[in-house]
């Protein structure tokens, strides 16, 4: 398999343009809920979000590690969503990660979902969900033009 040495005969310069579009933010706020049960179908208003939990059980792997895996749903873009911190009855923080995340589209309608993963199984816990609060997306036009070195 050979290439040619210039992309088109006689080319002595290459070209690009286009869009890169970046998300900025620097504030962020958050919403504290308590007591809220780590079970199926449990909802949960939390600032710009009406989330539910679409599961919440023992995860498929690392189930010694992480014995409980909670999976958030809504019907946006998780995009604003800082983080998620969870905390037990005594109100320390139960160590987390994240465990993925899906998002699709169907007639103009999103359903998105994160799963959280946590180091200790708990019926209830205090979440905290930070978001960014001037979260935007900013285009940003680029060209850029090479010489082939020929």
């Amino acid at each position: 398999f050979k290439l040619p040495l210039n992309p088109a005969p006689g080319a002595v310069k290459l070209e690009c343009a286009g869009t890169l579009v970046f998300a900025l933010a620097s504030e962020k706020e958050s919403f504290r809920k308590k007591d809220v049960a780590l079970k199926k179908d449990t909802a949960i208003a939390a600032g710009p979000f009406s989330l539910v939990i679409s599961e919440a059980k023992t995860p498929d792997y690392q189930a010694k590690k992480y014995p409980l895996a909670i999976t958030f749903q809504a019907h946006k873009k998780f995009d604003t969503l800082e983080g998620v911190a969870f905390y037990d009855e005594a109100g320390r923080e139960i160590e987390s990660t994240s465990g993925g995340s899906s998002e699709s589209r169907f007639m103009g309608s999103v359903t998105a979902t994160r799963t959280y993963k946590l180091t200790k199984k708990v019926e209830k816990a205090t979440i905290v969900f930070t978001c960014w609060k001037d979260w935007k997306k900013v285009p940003v036009p680029f060209s850029v033009t090479t010489s082939l070195g020929l």
